[in-house]
């Protein structure tokens, strides 16, 4: 087994990108992406939230504040490494 080291703020820079890309995929009800990348019962969990937003006729909009992230790096650091859990494997 053979290690190497990532640089932090790459593995930030990815998980941010992935963290927006969930959020615009919500706003857009992109169940594509939701498929690919979500648990089954998260998603469905979410659809629900969208269906009932719908119905009481509330809009879902994303903010995004450019320079939020450029200031935050300093705070972003990972230390060791970085372990994600209870995900799981099954995603339909």
């Amino acid at each position: 087994m053979s290690y190497y080291r990532i640089h932090p703020t790459t593995i930030t820079d990815f998980l941010l990108k992935v963290y927006k890309a969930s959020l615009y995929s919500i706003v857009d009800c992109n169940t594509k992406y939701m498929d690919e990348y979500w648990e089954l019962g998260f998603k469905e969990r979410v659809l629900q939230s969208l269906q009932m937003t719908k119905d009481k006729k509330y809009q879902v909009k994303i903010t995004e504040e450019k320079k939020f992230a450029e200031e935050m790096r300093e705070s972003c650091k990972i230390v060791d490494a970085v372990m994600v859990r209870g995900l799981s494997i099954v995603r339909s």
